[in-house]
């Protein structure tokens, strides 16, 4: 292949998806704490996100075929690698009875991903106060569940096997304030899964546009892009050792500067 050849094949069109990515969507503006992005910003705490969400959840509820992750309809099934292997460690610790402590978690859509595949005797998610409402009546059910704080699902079980963290430290104020909390109950196994880092090891905050197709209308929300040797060091300090590093296979960013990355940690005692 000659290098102009590469260049039309697979170098142009790389730039262009970029490109237009950033034009509708993607991240945007480099701010130096979560609360001036957030002047330039919506909420994800908005109702109308929430009822787009529960909408979304339950016409694939509905339909039986397809799922929804993050308010956006999913027609192929992907598992993510992070949390399949999280979940296999887990259940090398407990193979009946397996608790899974979903922080962030949304409707659940995680849990309704998996349950037919792995045993688990509960599912709690942590989310939102307006979210966990809408859930209420709705969504939960026999082993899933929601609670609006950790020490709310803390009251239900005292420990958990696996704790899962996908896309959610990057939507937090103080992400590693929560973080600390989860691992200071000193789950198994804890997934860090499309988390959005630095490739420079900085950090900082931006503001991520959202199209009308994913809600029903365009929003946007503040969102930290991490420092990944500053998330491996609190694991670190809290006695985790990490088992495996993957790149996100279903999020991208319109920056070349930065990455989708996921995470498996094991808690050695």
């Amino acid at each position: 292949m000659t290098i102009r050849r590469f260049l039309i094949d697979w170098v142009l069109p790389k730039i262009l998806h970029k490109f237009l990515l950033g034009v509708y969507a993607g991240w945007h503006g480099y701010y130096n704490s979560f609360e001036s992005a957030r002047s330039k910003a919506g909420s994800y705490s908005d109702s109308e996100v929430f009822i787009g969400v529960l909408n979304k959840t339950l016409s694939t509820i509905k339909e039986g075929d397809v799922l929804e992750r993050d308010g956006a309809i999913i027609n192929e099934r992907v598992f993510q690698v992070p949390v399949l292997v999280g979940l296999i460690l887990s259940l090398s610790w407990k193979q009946k009875g397996l608790k899974v402590l979903d922080f962030g978690g949304g409707l659940g859509s995680l849990y309704r991903e998996l349950k037919n595949y792995l045993p688990f005797s509960n599912w709690v998610v942590v989310e939102q106060p307006g979210l966990v409402s809408l859930a209420t009546g709705n969504i939960d059910s026999g082993n899933l569940q929601f609670r609006t704080s950790l020490s709310g699902a803390y009251k239900l079980h005292d420990k958990y096997e696996l704790a899962i963290l996908s896309s959610v430290l990057q939507y937090l104020e103080n992400p590693y304030e929560d973080l600390n909390q989860i691992l200071s109950k000193k789950p198994r196994v804890v997934v860090v899964d499309r988390t959005l880092f630095s490739k420079d090891n900085k950090s900082y905050v931006s503001v991520q546009r959202v199209p009308k197709s994913i809600y029903g209308f365009p929003t946007s929300y503040p969102c930290w892009i991490l420092n990944k040797e500053e998330l491996l060091g609190v694991f670190n300090k809290q006695g985790y050792v990490l088992v495996g590093e993957f790149r996100s296979s279903i999020d991208e960013t319109n920056r070349w500067n930065e990455e989708f990355l996921g995470f498996v940690f094991k808690y050695e005692n």
